[in-house]
């Protein structure tokens, strides 16, 4: 329906808007003449569509006449109190002054949903509100719905119940196409949502940051749908089919399939037919009757309007026009491919683009239709795209609540849409135009909205400027309203300092005990999601404390049952990281115990920590604890602030002699109501993933092994697939109350059904409550056992036990597993390449024998490889000897070990050449090794570029403990090195598992215990002797080192005069490049910066010539970094490189051209950058990166500048680490320091 106060929505559009959207004069006059011109008139539940249109109107104007005003009005059982009164007055009087940016800052628990109510009911304005997350927009949305009962409150967020984009893995050539579940709730949601836009203007939609995506344009919504009123004729049964159609629904195969968005056409009745349609923003299908009425059909049910099922719609003639202006663009676009010699990338482009096409022009939608909003919408390249906001008046007023993290995901969404479909457009895969289709960037958002309300009760600085700058060019107070008294009149927590030395778990512990015996709950908040894992396990084994476990990795489903858990009071805490901050509505929570709170980051900051003792704000009793050895600034700021409010809520409540009280959640399952969508979701989603149900065939899309299943199937019982093991008398359950698949009512009766085979078959179940898979499972046995026990006395029947029909049997089932894991672990341990394992013996044995006839003589000797390509030089006073000692096998603790074997399983030949003396052998190995450079000997000498596992020191304030780092100089316990850091957190992972030493450094850690202490000591030594003993940890790291070699080699292998001749052509440099400097950053936090440069003359690294930046504090801005440090590498410089290299992407060249203009060299000197992963080289004054093949010559040189730079900055943040870690921040300084100048 048309909003007669709403332009956009029609197409109305004036001169301002019509050039955003890119639109010309003439697009308007022909859709002007179209059929479109239409009145919404109400009439009572339904709605009349009259033709009004002025065909002499060269633009949209305004036809249309409001016939009721929708105004929006308040019930409440309470009125407003406390603050309350005055910030809404405040808040109103901004907003009526035009003031653009308000803040209302809140502390928890002060009703800041309920002013919002009042506040938009004030302005009488239609409004969004945008919440950082599914959870709050639910919670929002239904609390504004009490307040607003008689209003539209709808919620907008993404409809689906799982996706996976489409995109382009460009390592390994991989395409992965979109895959995408849509929930027809979510999807009801949306279109409920829309639909109140164009009907309504007393609207309000909560939604999160997915409604700045993209969305159909509102004026061809609302021309695709129909009015079908009583006695609406139709000429035949399939001009009714094709008008559904049409509006995009899909046919279904019987009436009772007849799901959202889909229709069904029933002609078996004598002289009617029925049509079964279900609009998706409707919860039930509408069935509408249809007479035989001559050669035609006669509507004769009631009138119905009928909005389209999609919200990318089109008329015929808009799509047509797009595939035309589709077709011109892929002929451009494959006439590009081509040049650029990628024909296959052509060819599938056409096959792609062609099929969609096809659809297109037959039904009006495609699968990723959305990709060709560009063409279909008629925008102009660069433009605006449509998204919800088009979809409100002008006089839109937006509310941003939990501001401070709402406005930051505003600015991030942009940049990841582009940067995946970049790579889609570059392979074929789609369209430039595609790019197009995106969410607003934050300059468009902000662009598109006049007036804006932040809420939050931690806001950051950017909303206190931004209000405050706007109050100023508005006249009004600067002064910031604030709400500290609650509704409850409930005080700010208490707040006390523990220190960590007088015992942690110890007064955890007596905490807890205490809540249990009020019957109150806590909330206890780690710094990681292991030390909350350990921490739960802890308390629940050691202190036997009703408690569970929250954080990101727990799904919808598990997330909500601990919740409701607490507030039912079948657990008494939950322990969690940060996802029990913003917005949960929690009253049972009386006591926050923040764990390391002296530790400095983002959990710890001043935000995080007010945001969490705000979570026992709404208890009466409420208290926070910190356990911290010293009181950091934000820590300082957090109990000022809290005590501030403290003291003006005391003084409000003697002032008018008030009590505080708890309330209780508004109802006890409140946040499964509140998560109801997710847990819906997630339930679909497991359901599809285990039937594996997709749309999409396998030709279409990549099958990606689904990690899941296997970690799952590792920890199921073999039991439960069906063994025979009549043996089996006891089956023992642990932790059967834990909620979960593996303790659901199908998993329990299988296991119970083990013992099932056995006369005396019994099982018993572990658990401190009955939970309904428990008592379920228990009927259903009792249910069995009955009717057995029936049938063996009325047959006089004895039960007995047989045998397994094999001993082996078990062996027999998992004979083919077994043999499989273990040729899969014998490759594992061998880690043979490509070749065969016989091709891997016989060089050793050929090598060995070439070793047994060298002379016992001074010399030096060179292992090669099949190309001749000396591997490894060394000397030895004895050549044979020494030759013979590489095959007599390593000492597990020999650190060399490994990479000595990589090396011997490449080698084919030994080279040697005899000498006088050693100390002959000693000077000709050094100039042999300068002249050849061998991959082996650099990665023998380098141990700083590679991982180790440590063993931290301990000391008084802190217990030793297994890390991973790139330099093991200096410490006492090493172990590796290793060729990725992934390979250490396997290590890590697998000691963990084997000495079970969570717990003891868990006790170890918050203990006041000496024998704690000591006994996390003890399996730490343990653990290292393991290390050194056992060669398992080296499992996975040959390969790794054979393959590192190889890359080595080949970078190695580049002839330099053709990479610079190359590089030079690429870039368009007059001559090849003679002397080229990289620039990196490497960032401390809370610490100053550090930045690199590197220097090749001839393509040859200059070691002496590097040199390292020591830059002021950015917060972490790379960007800044970058700029100052090339502004001070070349301020007052008379020595200009030919090229600079940049490791980064456009951005951080952007910066790099910054610092060249600060210093006056802009114009001088050739920059480019690099960028990692995508290794795309960017160039100034080109927006897309250049073609250069990174592994021809001229990118193999620019990836070992650019990597180099990487490297000595990574070196200069590990030094400055180890000497200055946690000094205070340096201030700001007007110029960088140049510190660390070598040569």
């Amino acid at each position: 329906m048309i909003k007669p106060w709403d332009k956009r929505a029609l197409g109305v559009e004036d001169e301002k808007v019509g050039l955003r959207r890119g639109q010309n004069e003439a697009d308007h006059d022909t859709e002007a003449r179209g059929t479109l011109g239409e009145t919404l008139v109400r009439d009572g539940m339904h709605h009349r569509i009259v033709a009004a249109l002025a065909p002499t109107e060269g633009t949209w104007v305004r036809l249309l006449r409001e016939l009721r005003d929708g105004d929006f009005s308040v019930s409440a059982p309470f009125s407003p109190s406390g603050d309350q009164p005055e910030c809404i007055e405040r808040v109103v009087a901004s907003v009526r002054g035009g003031q653009r940016y308000t803040l209302l800052k809140g502390a928890t628990g002060t009703g800041k949903t309920f002013v919002m109510a009042k506040v938009i009911a004030e302005v009488n304005r239609p409004t969004l509100v945008l919440c950082p997350n599914k959870t709050l927009v639910s919670q929002v949305a239904r609390e504004l719905r009490t307040y607003l009962p008689d209003n539209a409150v709808e919620m907008f967020f993404s409809f689906y119940d799982r996706y996976r984009p489409e995109a382009y893995l460009e390592a390994t050539k991989t395409y992965i196409a979109k895959r995408a579940s849509i929930s027809s709730e979510f999807n009801a949601l949306r279109h409920r949502a829309t639909r109140a836009l164009v009907e309504r203007k007393d609207v309000c939609i909560v939604a999160s940051v997915s409604c700045l995506y993209g969305l159909g344009m509102p004026r061809a919504y609302v021309e695709s749908s129909r009015l079908w009123e009583t006695g609406r004729a139709f000429g035949s049964a399939e001009e009714l089919r094709g008008e559904v159609r049409e509006l995009l629904f899909e046919e279904a195969a019987t009436a009772e399939d007849v799901g959202p968005g889909d229709f069904f056409l029933d002609d078996s009745g004598a002289g009617e037919l029925v049509l079964h349609v279900h609009p998706p923003s409707d919860p039930e299908r509408s069935v509408l009757t249809f007479l035989n009425v001559g050669s035609g059909l006669e509507m004769r049910s009631e009138s119905i309007y009928l909005y389209p099922a999609r919200h990318h719609v089109c008329s015929r003639e808009r799509v047509e026009k797009a595939a035309k202006s589709i077709e011109r663009e892929l002929l451009q676009q494959k006439a590009a491919l081509r040049g650029r010699g990628d024909e296959a990338a052509a060819d599938r482009l056409e096959e792609i683009v062609r099929g969609d096409l096809q659809l297109l022009r037959e039904t009006g939608h495609c699968r990723g239709i959305e990709n060709y909003s560009f063409h279909l919408s008629g925008r102009a390249a660069g433009s605006q795209p449509y998204t919800l906001l088009d979809w409100f008046d002008e006089d839109l007023l937006v509310v941003l609540d939990e501001s401070h993290i709402t406005i930051p995901q505003i600015s991030a969404m942009y940049f990841g849409d582009r940067a995946r479909k970049e790579k889609l457009v570059k392979h074929g895969f789609r369209l430039p135009s595609a790019m197009e289709n995106r969410p607003l960037t934050s300059e468009e958002f902000w662009g598109s909205v006049s007036q804006t309300v932040f809420l939050s009760a931690t806001p950051h600085a950017r909303e206190k400027v931004w209000s405050s700058n706007a109050a100023r060019e508005a006249g009004r107070p600067v002064e910031v309203p604030e709400m500290v008294i609650r509704p409850t009149f409930c005080l700010d927590p208490v707040i006390s300092v523990h220190s960590k030395k007088d015992g942690v778990l110890e007064d955890v512990l007596r905490q807890l005990a205490s809540q249990e015996e009020r019957n109150e709950k806590t909330i206890i908040l780690t710094v990681s999601k292991r030390d909350a894992e350990e921490m739960t396990t802890y308390l629940q084994e050691e202190g036997g404390v009703r408690c569970s476990y929250i954080h990101s990795d727990l799904n919808a489903t598990e997330r909500a049952q601990v919740l409701q858990n607490l507030q039912v009071g079948e657990i008494s805490a939950v322990v969690g990281v940060n996802l029990l901050r913003e917005g949960l509505d929690l009253p049972e929570v009386s006591l926050v115990l923040v764990l390391d709170a002296d530790v400095m980051g983002f959990l710890r900051s001043e935000t995080s920590l007010i945001q969490a003792v705000g979570r026992a704000a709404r208890h009466r009793e409420g208290r926070a604890v910190f356990y911290a050895d010293q009181v950091t600034e934000a820590m300082a700021t957090c109990i000022e602030e809290t005590e501030r409010r403290r003291s003006i809520q005391l003084e409000y409540n003697r002032a008018n002699s008030l009590t505080p009280r708890t309330t209780r959640s508004s109802s006890m399952s409140s946040i499964f109501e509140i998560m109801g969508e997710d847990i819906q979701a997630e339930q679909r989603r497991i359901s599809a993933f285990n039937s594996n149900s997709s749309r999409a065939s396998s030709d279409e899309e990549i099958q990606i092994p689904h990690v899941e299943l296997k970690e799952i199937a590792g920890v199921l019982p073999s039991a439960e697939e069906g063994l025979d093991l009549p043996e089996v008398s006891l089956v023992l359950v642990l932790d059967a109350d834990v909620m979960g698949f593996l303790r659901s009512e199908t998993s329990l009766i299988q296991a119970v059904g083990r013992a099932a085979r056995h006369r005396e078959g019994r099982a018993v179940f572990y658990a401190d409550q009955v939970t309904e898979a428990m008592a379920t499972c228990i009927e259903e046995t009792e249910r069995r056992r009955s009717i057995q026990l029936e049938y063996n006395r009325a047959n006089s029947l004895t039960p007995r036990t047989t045998r397994s029909s094999s001993m082996s049997s078990i062996f027999e089932i998992m004979g083919e597993d077994i043999q499989a894991e273990q040729r899969r672990i014998s490759a594992f341990n061998s880690n043979s390449s490509r070749a065969s394992s016989d091709e891997e013996i016989r060089p050793h044995v050929e090598l060995k024998e070439m070793a047994k006839e060298l002379p016992r003589v001074p010399g030096i000797y060179m292992f090669n490889d099949e190309k001749g390509t000396h591997l490894y030089i060394g000397k030895a006073s004895n050549l044979r000897s020494r030759l013979m000692s590489y095959f007599q096998g390593s000492r597990p603790s020999d650190l060399r070990a490994r990479r000595m074997e990589a090396m011997l399983r490449k080698a084919v030949d030994i080279e040697t050449i005899e000498c006088q003396c050693e100390s002959e052998a000693l000077v000709m190995e050094a100039q042999f090794i300068k002249a050849h450079q061998p991959v082996f000997n650099i990665l023998l000498k380098d141990d700083t570029r590679f991982p180790w596992v440590l063993l931290t020191e301990g000391s008084l304030s802190s217990l030793p403990k297994f890390t991973v780092a790139y330099d093991a100089r200096g410490s006492r316990r090493a172990f590796g090195p290793f060729v990725s850091s992934q390979s250490c957190r396997e290590i890590l992972q697998k000691l963990e598992s084997k000495f079970q030493i969570a717990n003891a450094r868990v006790a170890a850690k918050y203990a006041s215990s000496s024998d704690a202490v000591q006994k996390y000591l003890n399996l730490v030594e343990e653990a290292c002797a393991w290390l050194e003993q056992d060669e398992d940890h080296q499992i996975g790291s040959l390969a790794d080192w054979i393959r590192l070699s190889d890359d080595m080699q080949r970078t190695m292998a580049v002839d330099r005069k053709s990479a610079l001749r190359g590089l030079a052509s690429d870039l368009g440099l007059e001559s090849p490049p003679t002397r080229i400097e990289a620039f990196d950053c490497s960032h401390l936090q809370g610490g100053s910066n550090r930045a690199a440069c590197v220097v090749f003359v001839d393509g040859e690294q200059r070691p002496r010539m590097s040199r390292t930046f020591e830059l002021p504090d950015t917060g972490g801005d790379d960007y800044a970094s970058m700029e100052g440090a090339v502004r001070q590498r070349f301020s007052g410089s008379a020595v200009l490189p030919s090229l600079i290299v940049i490791d980064g992407g456009a951005g951080q060249l952007a910066a790099a051209l910054r610092g060249l203009e600060a210093a006056g060299v802009a114009n001088d000197v050739p920059v480019c950058a690099l960028a990692k992963r995508k290794e795309e080289v960017f160039v100034p004054g080109r927006r897309d990166p250049l073609d250069v093949d990174p592994d021809g010559p001229a990118g193999l040189l620019l990836r070992e500048v650019r990597d180099a730079a990487h490297a000595h900055a990574l070196r200069a943040h590990r030094k400055a680490r180890s000497t200055r870690y946690g000094e205070p921040r340096l201030p700001d300084l007007p110029e960088a320091k140049r510190i660390d100048v070598e040569g």
